[in-house]
């Protein structure tokens, strides 16, 4: 698979980090770590110089991220800020359609307000999809005016 690539190359007295993104996703997949004595080698253009990598989320790579609001009712907008983050966030799991993942922080300013004598909250959900899924989304989103 070939994917549009981000490239971080960053050369300190510790040695030298290459971190690679998928450019549509957004996903840092692969971390690589030399310390300095393989930095030098493989800077001499030595081949396959030993060193560490931190690779995760391959199952979002070659994919498009995308995102929309989710608001929903909460039962209580008395109780204390963290009573009332732990309600919305049990919530926005449970109305987060499958595939989906929801933000959980609920530190805007506009994520909690009163509409007609109801506690309202309103987080993002994001979910990793293909092409034709991404161009839908695209139309949803101008539509929307998300």
């Amino acid at each position: 698979m070939e994917i549009d690539a981000k490239v971080t190359v960053l050369l300190d007295e510790r040695g030298m980090r290459i971190e690679i993104m998928d450019a549509n996703s957004g996903v840092r997949f692969c971390k690589v770590r030399m310390n300095p004595k393989a930095t030098c080698a493989a800077m001499g253009r030595l081949a396959h110089t030993p060193g560490k990598a931190d690779v995760r989320d391959l199952d979002k790579v070659g994919k498009y991220l995308i995102f929309k609001p989710l608001v929903f009712e909460i039962p209580d907008c008395e109780s204390w800020d963290k009573e009332r983050h732990e309600l919305a966030v049990k919530e926005a799991e449970r109305l987060c359609p499958a595939g989906w993942e929801a933000d959980k922080s609920f530190n805007s300013q506009d994520s909690f307000w009163m509409a007609d004598g109801k506690c309202m909250a309103k987080t993002t959900i994001r979910a990793y999809v293909g092409k034709k899924e991404h161009a839908e989304w695209k139309t949803e989103r101008e539509k929307n005016g998300w």
